[in-house]
């Protein structure tokens, strides 16, 4: 899994905001959709690219 920061731009949109949790399965991110200028959850999963699904 790509290390992920508070701050880093994910998919040239969201920028993450605070890592609400993370287990086996991955991390879930508050994040900022920048364009929509809107507040999102989204996670990311070990075994993919590390991009926000």
């Amino acid at each position: 899994m790509t290390s992920r920061l508070a701050g880093d731009v994910v998919g040239g949109r969201y920028r993450l905001a605070a890592e609400l949790g993370s287990g086996s399965f991955g991390r879930v991110w508050r994040a900022r959709d920048q364009p929509e200028q809107s507040v999102i959850c989204s996670g990311s999963c070990p075994g993919r690219s590390g991009d926000l699904s």
